[in-house]
């Protein structure tokens, strides 16, 4: 019973995941990072996910993602703590973000280079996947990131698309402002709400209940 519940609520994920209305509020931090691109000097791709980069902080799974995007900016840009960039030469490539988990994800928040070198990522796709090797990627889309001005005008950025359940999100960088030195940006975060359990499951649940519990009558 335990498999065919296992079974049965993987079917309903996948189902749930190719699309939704269940629409996620608050922002999520990712536990994890990781490049192909590697990085300029101290600029890791660590920086992208811990809130350094940024004027203010927020609170994962709290804080309202649209009102804190469109309202926060970065601090003064290029630091080598608070801001990622590729080794010299890489300026394409993947960028990987690890939820730590499955969530119904329907938005991506970008903050890009505030410095206005042309090092900002530009041409992007999106991709999602429920593990790390990206074995079968959802595409959500292809998109465009403005470049960074100056740090009091450079807010968050938001790409939208279909909700999906996913535990893991690739940037796949196309390009980036024209840099041919390096890529980068200040932060990234996503828009995730928990994945609510589908009403069929309960009813099984339920159904698995009423079931033990006549069985035990009998006995």
């Amino acid at each position: 019973m335990v498999k065919l519940l296992a079974s049965m609520g993987a079917v309903i994920v996948i189902g749930f995941s190719s699309g939704s209305s269940v629409h996620a509020a608050s922002i999520h931090q990712p536990i994890g990072v990781s490049t192909d691109m590697g990085s300029f000097a101290t600029f890791e791709p660590i920086f992208t996910i811990d809130q350094s980069g940024l004027a203010a902080g927020y609170v994962s799974g709290v804080t309202d993602f649209d009102t804190f995007v469109a309202a926060t900016n970065t601090v003064s840009g290029g630091g080598s703590f608070n801001t990622w960039f590729s080794q010299s030469g890489d300026t394409t490539g993947n960028l990987d973000f690890d939820l730590g988990g499955s969530f119904a994800v329907d938005s991506l928040a970008l903050w890009a280079d505030p410095q206005g070198a042309g090092q900002t990522v530009n041409n992007f796709n999106l991709l999602a996947d429920d593990n790390a090797l990206f074995s079968s990627p959802i595409l959500l889309g292809n998109f465009y990131a403005v470049d960074g001005t100056s740090d009091a005008t450079n807010f968050g950025q938001i790409f939208a698309f279909s909700t999906v359940v996913a535990s893991h999100f690739r940037i796949e960088i196309l390009s980036n402002h024209g840099s041919t030195l390096t890529t980068g940006l200040v932060e990234v975060a996503f828009e995730a709400s928990p994945v609510p359990v589908p009403g069929i499951v309960w009813a099984f649940v339920s159904a698995l209940g009423l079931l033990y519990s006549a069985k035990r009558n009998r006995l």
